[in-house]
């Protein structure tokens, strides 16, 4: 995979809440270690400016002028010394970014995972999700709670195409930080799948099936890593192989209960069965990890 490995162009989205403040922050810092040009964007809706029109002498000209000068205010009190080019957008705040990432050849797009109108819970907000669906670029989502380089990278795997960029990301971001990475497959092995009891099946009782299923998985786990350790052998990894009823609610526990801060997962993918693995728990996932996500997309994938 390639999704990590050509970082020119870096746009990060801000609203000036307390996630896109720490947005900004790793934008930043990825741009430096990167060499990447790095640009700033805030859109103001055109809703907005026709309310201002309202009780303020104001033009598309002076919002965008104003909104400018707050905007490069706003990044560099988070990154000092960071060079950065502005982009004050007037219209829809998914759309104009979605044209305005192809504009730039943006190679990923960050932003704050809720925005200022958000309520205090742990799911991402409104405009997040949508832009994680309408992207055609990695999204990486930051978190209030994280302001410093990350310290615990884990990518959720499924031995597809679509994991093999969010492992490539993840071991890109933790070569970054100098973080340990952590490689998580979940997976409901037969004998924990509710259907058997529902129709009274009988899964093989033997250890010897068991340690078939196992090994294959592991077998499968080291094959899918070995690429990314011959690319970075400086890095620490971790292999973490768990059984679970729910892939979505085994992921989303792992990374509380090992204090992950940023967890990579593709936007679509497939179990080690076959099933559909990443769509709707990637949408878990993405809704509920406890921590920074970055979501990678195959070419062609919305």
């Amino acid at each position: 995979p390639e999704t990590m490995n050509k970082i020119s162009n870096i746009l990060v989205a801000v609203d000036f809440s307390d996630n896109s403040a720490n947005a900004v922050k790793e934008a930043a810092r990825m741009a430096a270690f990167h060499g990447a040009a790095l640009h700033a964007t805030h859109i103001v809706t055109a809703a907005e400016v026709d309310g201002f029109k309202k009780f303020f002498n104001v033009t598309f000209d002076s919002v965008k002028g104003q909104g400018g000068e707050h905007l490069g205010k706003f990044v560099s009190a988070e990154a000092p010394g960071a060079n950065f080019k502005r982009h004050i957008l007037i219209g829809h705040p998914v759309y104009d970014l979605m044209s305005l990432v192809e504009e730039l050849g943006a190679d990923i797009l960050v932003m704050g995972s809720r925005g200022l109108s958000e309520d205090d819970s742990r799911e991402i907000g409104m405009m997040a999700s949508q832009c994680v669906r309408k992207s055609p670029i990695p999204v990486l989502l930051v978190r209030e709670a994280h302001r410093e380089a990350f310290k615990h990278v884990a990518a959720c795997v499924d031995f597809s195409d679509a994991s093999g960029d969010a492992l490539d990301a993840a071991a890109a971001f933790a070569a970054q930080d100098g973080a340990p990475l952590s490689v998580l497959h979940v997976h409901s092995p037969p004998w924990l799948l509710p259907t058997h009891v529902l129709y009274d099946l009988q899964t093989t009782p033997t250890e010897e099936f068991r340690h078939e299923y196992e090994q294959a998985l592991s077998d499968s786990m080291a094959d899918f890593l070995e690429p990314v350790r011959q690319k970075h052998p400086e890095l620490v990894i971790k292999e973490e192989i768990i059984e679970h009823t729910s892939i979505g609610y085994g992921i989303t526990g792992f990374l509380r209960d090992a204090k992950i801060d940023l967890a990579a997962v593709g936007s679509h993918g497939r179990s080690f069965l076959g099933r559909m693995l990443l769509g709707s728990n990637a949408e878990r996932i993405i809704h509920h990890s406890p921590c920074s996500v970055l979501v990678t997309k195959p070419p062609g994938k919305e």
